[in-house]
């Protein structure tokens, strides 16, 4: 499973989305998601996650590339929970 929590700058309008797979979650099951979260959000993201390698897959990180002027990703330390 892949969640997230949305909400505006203002921290108002707070929203969840869940994105349930049956499988494990590789780095094309991340650019899934990540393009699910472009159709649904309509203004620009801010993205906070931990270290699942799935997420610094060279793929990802591609994908991550196109999506810059509407995404910014923010990695926590790998000292984080």
């Amino acid at each position: 499973m892949i969640a997230s929590i949305s909400c505006t700058p203002e921290g108002t309008d707070a929203d969840v989305m869940l994105y349930m797979q049956p499988s494990s979650i590789k780095g094309n099951t991340i650019i899934d998601y990540l393009d699910a979260l472009r159709r649904e959000i309509s203004g620009k993201l801010v993205l906070l996650w931990d270290g699942y390698s799935p997420h610094m897959s060279k793929d990802v990180k591609e994908h991550i590339a196109k999506l810059k002027d509407w995404l910014r990703v923010e990695q926590f330390p790998a000292y984080a929970p």
